[in-house]
């Protein structure tokens, strides 16, 4: 090359450079700062491909060792080099900071394309100071280290531009994150319910969020520099200030809940505080939240109270699932059943089925409650410790806002006492019934056996000198004695017979009943008595407590007629009234009384027997062996003398029957007997009421045959008119 040449060349050189520092920095978007530059090299130096590879830091793109692909012409697809492999190329270069020449057809040339390399050319690698490597590539293979070091100087201040170009893309994209942050949490704030605000150290607002700018009536705008007492009552601004102070002061968040007043009407307002702290950490003001929870108080009272009346209600309550899986039940769910709520929760609820339902019951419940209905009715229940209760049961769906059924509430109510009372009034008012039936029948029977004993006794005066004719009226007059005796027992359960009541020591009385009535009882039977040592006084008619102890002894010494080894045991006692006696008889208490008790080990009598054996005519004996009538007078005995009369019996091993009769609170007096005996009249005028013709027919004849002369009335009115016409006459009055 000439000296000519050679300058031009220089000159050239120059003129490149110049082109090229003048391209330098003319974008500040890094790809446009690259393509400025490179541009101009690819064009002036016949290079055909250049890439800039940089730090992915630099880009925002994370950390790492390997490079990332920043600018490349023409564009590719390979763009990561790991600066970890120090044979690498590109690792070399930033290692050492000095350009690296390369011919195409080395290994070296594959590992910076990563796909097949030109056959021919040479790469140049430039370090950019602690930015990477750009990446040339030159079809000429005889490149000169004084070329190659002429481009060192200029590509070093495209380094330094390009550290400024992405320096301000960093900041772009810092700026763009941080507005979008900005942005977002500005939404979040103005979306949310809660006021937000931010006061400096002398508690004037620097910012707050527009709903409470809203509630002030003003701008977030117009806030900033005003202060509490600016929009507040003076007592509320200073409160709000002793609290920014303190808080301030202390350097802790506190929660505060005050009540406003807001719009005319008192609202609890719960607000969170906390200071304000600069980036060095120094107190520069309070940041605040508040938010209205007048209304959540509201709801939380409503639960509290909801919870406590499930809690303390006197029903049980049950929660269940659909599948009737029980997820609550309160205090009294475990007074009734006897299952805790650690051992119920969890479980179905056919842990309390009884068996006295079918299952068909169960379904029917089941069903109505899925369909969306209410079932109510009333069900037996068995308790943990096998006992069971009536109760009464409603079960209704829970619906969600949709309308589907998200559970079960199960409300029931123990019935078993009003049960008991149920069937205590329906047996009393049965009886009742029964005893006014009974009562008219044995009245208008009674009457008429009045009526053919007095007539049989005028006939056996009449027939004294026909025996055989005197022996079949006296076998009549037995028959309607006994009769009669029916008929006081039947009055007697009707409580309509007349009672001669007067005062009894009950033990002795019961002691010489029985000594009479032993030797009915056969031999092989074992009796048993239990007297008490002290008198047990009552009031009572000697007759209706004599039969109350013969009926129950006769009663017992039928029920053991079968047995092996027969036992009755009498027993009587002073008693108490216990918890037992009064749930079954809850006017009875008070008073204490004469417990009189016969048992036997006999064929006992059925539940189903049970409920029948006081009334009238019913027997559990074989025909022709008992009138019914027994019982019926024991308990209508017991019933007019203010007592009770309990059975307790278990088919096969026995029945013990228990008369309760009221003790006196006083002793018995001591009281001569009197003895009535007939006598004869003497022609005395005697005044008969009766509406009854039979029986004033009959008892005239009677007394006319005694000697006495008879006036007769049918009813009151009469015999006040007679009497008063005969008043000297008459010596009695018999009604």
């Amino acid at each position: 090359m000439n000296k000519t040449s050679a300058n031009a060349a220089i000159i050239n050189d120059v003129l490149v450079l110049y082109e090229l520092s003048l391209a330098i920095g003319t974008a500040l978007e890094p790809q446009k700062n690259c393509e400025g530059f490179l541009n101009i090299l690819q064009a002036r130096k016949n290079i055909p491909q250049a890439a800039v590879w940089v730090r992915p830091e630099l880009l925002s793109a994370g950390s790492g060792s390997e490079l990332t692909l920043l600018y490349a012409n023409p564009r590719r697809s390979f763009n990561a080099h790991d600066l970890q492999d120090v044979m690498h190329p590109f690792a070399r270069v930033a290692g050492s900071q000095r350009p690296l020449l390369i011919e195409a057809d080395s290994i070296e040339a594959g590992m910076i394309r990563g796909e097949r390399s030109p056959a021919v050319g040479t790469f140049i690698l430039y370090p950019l100071a602690q930015l990477g490597v750009l990446e040339l590539y030159s079809t000429s293979t005889s490149l000169s280290a004084r070329s190659v070091n002429q481009l060192k100087s200029v590509v070093d201040k495209f380094a330094a531009s390009l550290t400024g170009s992405l320096s301000h893309a960093r900041l772009q994209q810092a700026e763009a994150l941080l507005k979008r942050s900005e942005q977002k949490y500005r939404t979040l704030v103005e979306n949310l319910p809660q006021r937000f605000f931010i006061k400096d150290i002398n508690s004037h607002y620097i910012s707050c969020s527009k709903n409470y700018a809203d509630d002030l009536g003003t701008t977030p705008e117009a806030l900033v520099g005003r202060n509490d007492h600016d929009f507040f009552p003076a007592y509320i601004a200073e409160a709000f200030q002793r609290d920014d102070k303190r808080i301030m002061s202390r350097g802790t968040t506190e929660d505060i809940d005050e009540i406003i007043v807001f719009d005319g009407e008192e609202r609890l307002i719960h607000t969170v505080k906390a200071p304000a702290r600069d980036e060095k950490g120094q107190i520069t003001g309070v940041l605040g939240m508040f938010w209205d929870v007048t209304e959540q108080k509201k709801a939380r009272e409503q639960m509290a109270r909801l919870v406590a009346s499930v809690e303390h209600a006197q029903d049980a309550i049950i929660i269940s699932d659909l599948d009737s899986r029980m997820l609550y039940v309160n205090p009294a769910f475990e007074s009734m059943t006897g299952f805790s709520a650690a051992e119920a929760v969890g479980l179905y609820t056919k842990i309390m089925r009884s068996g006295r339902h079918p299952r068909s019951f169960y379904v029917e419940m089941l069903e109505t409650v899925r369909q969306g209905n209410v079932w109510r009715g009333e069900m037996i229940i068995k308790c943990k410790d096998g006992s069971f209760r009536y109760v009464e049961r409603n079960v209704a769906p829970v619906l969600d806002e949709s309308g589907n059924i998200i559970c079960q509430v199960n409300i029931q109510r123990d019935i078993t006492e009003h049960k008991k009372m149920e069937e205590q009034l329906l047996q009393s008012q049965k009886m009742e019934s029964l005893g006014t039936l009974v009562g008219g029948v044995a009245h208008e029977f009674n009457n008429a056996l009045a009526g053919m004993t007095g007539r049989l006794f005028l006939l056996k005066s009449k027939t004294s000198a026909l025996p055989s004719a005197l022996y079949d009226i006296e076998m009549v007059e037995q028959l309607c004695f006994r009769s009669a005796d029916m008929v006081r027992q039947m009055l007697a359960f009707a409580r309509k017979s007349p009672l001669q009541k007067k005062d009894v020591d009950l033990t002795a009385f019961v002691k010489e009943t029985f000594k009479l009535h032993r030797l009915s009882i056969p031999e092989n039977i074992d009796l048993h008595t239990a007297f008490a040592a002290q008198s047990l006084p009552v009031h009572g008619d000697v007759t209706q407590i004599q039969q109350i102890v013969i009926n129950l002894l006769n009663n017992a010494r039928d029920a053991v007629s079968e047995k092996q080894h027969p036992e009755i045991t009498l027993e009587i006692s002073a008693f108490t009234p216990d918890a037992a006696f009064l749930e079954a008889h809850p006017e009875g208490g008070g008073r204490s009384y004469a417990h009189l008790t016969v048992s036997d080990n006999g064929c006992g009598i059925s539940e189903k027997k049970l409920q029948h054996i006081f009334d009238p005519f019913y027997t559990t004996k074989e025909v022709g062996k008992g009138t019914g009538l027994g019982l019926s007078m024991v308990y209508g005995a017991c019933a007019m003398h203010g007592g009770y009369v309990d059975v307790v019996s278990s088919q096969g091993t026995g029945t013990s029957m228990h008369v309760y009769l009221p003790l006196l609170e006083t002793e018995i007096r001591k009281a001569s007997a009197a003895f009535m005996r007939a006598v004869a009249g003497q022609g005395e005028t005697v005044l008969l009421v009766d509406d009854e013709e039979m029986l004033r027919s009959k008892g005239k004849a009677v007394l006319e045959a005694l000697g006495y002369v008879v006036l007769e009335a049918p009813d009151g009115l009469q015999a006040v008119e007679m009497f008063a016409a005969h008043q000297h006459d008459i010596r009695l009055v018999l009604m």
